[in-house]
């Protein structure tokens, strides 16, 4: 037990032999530390708590995203004949996009995608072989449309490229945890967490863990959920591939940290009831 605590309890019985007129003094002041200490859980869980209603922050920018090898395309192209267009767009087929908060899988119609081999090309319809790898999303569809054009396969060519296997992995103590297959690459952290059900009552809120790969590199970087300074990282948007680990509050089992969560409570309603019987016994 925690020796502040006990330290308390054996003050408290000390002063049980003063005379009467302070009982009721110290009975009160120590039913308002346990309340305090009580309350100490409650901040463990809160979110930006030094944030105020006139607060204004402005938003860290939107990461564009670079393609990498391995990374699977949806292209689908659009011009002034329907038909000349089709050969490009690739037949539909039914794709896991994500997870719902209620655990199933969501499913959608989508193209098979072109994905990005090792050496970072795709191959395209009439247009070949393609190296995409280290462009943006827009990089490719204006590249396309320029070798159409080129090439005189389309007239007035739209080209639309969207990534579509954008996943991230949560991970530890959160409600559930699981790989999410996202329809769109616009995530935000908080938006990955509610994605996984929130953290429990048990997770470190204070120091959550991202790694992230980016170049051939893997970044491990801590994040305090509790700041405002959470809108403005780098990391409040996810980029695909993502790993989010949420670390419990220590490692012991969970009933034992409820246990250490409840005693300030069981205690302080000891202390009240000890205080109560000596007010009737006056």
């Amino acid at each position: 037990m925690n020796k502040i605590v006990l330290n308390k309890i054996s003050d408290y019985f000390n002063f049980l032999k003063m005379n009467n007129s302070y009982k009721l003094f110290y009975t009160v002041l120590f039913l308002l530390f346990f309340a305090i200490e009580s309350c100490k859980t409650e901040n463990t869980v809160t979110y930006f708590k030094n944030v105020t209603d006139t607060t204004k922050i402005l938003l860290s920018q939107f990461p564009e995203h670079y393609i990498q090898s391995g990374d699977i395309l949806h292209i689908s192209v659009a011009g002034n004949n329907v038909e000349d267009a089709s050969i490009f767009n690739l037949p539909l087929a039914t794709q896991t996009v994500g997870t719902t908060l209620a655990g199933n899988s969501l499913q959608i119609g989508n193209s098979i995608g072109f994905q990005v081999d090792s050496l970072g090309t795709i191959k395209f319809p009439l247009l070949g072989e393609m190296k995409v790898v280290g462009l943006t999303k827009d990089d490719v569809g204006r590249l396309i449309s320029k070798l159409l054009l080129e090439k005189q396969l389309l007239v007035n060519p739209i080209v639309n490229v969207r990534i579509q296997n954008f996943k991230i992995t949560v991970l530890g103590e959160v409600a559930k945890p699981s790989i999410f297959y996202l329809p769109n690459e616009r995530l935000t952290l908080p938006e990955a967490l509610g994605y996984a059900g929130d953290l429990t009552i048990y997770g470190k809120r204070d120091n959550v863990l991202l790694i992230r790969e980016e170049s051939g590199k893997r970044s491990f970087n801590r994040i305090n959920l509790q700041e405002k300074t959470l809108f403005t990282s780098p990391y409040y948007y996810l980029h695909s591939n993502d790993i989010l680990y949420v670390e419990p509050i220590n490692a012991k089992m969970t009933a034992t940290q409820k246990w250490r969560q409840d005693t300030p409570l069981v205690l302080g309603l000891l202390t009240f009831l000890t205080a109560l019987f000596i007010a009737i016994r006056r």
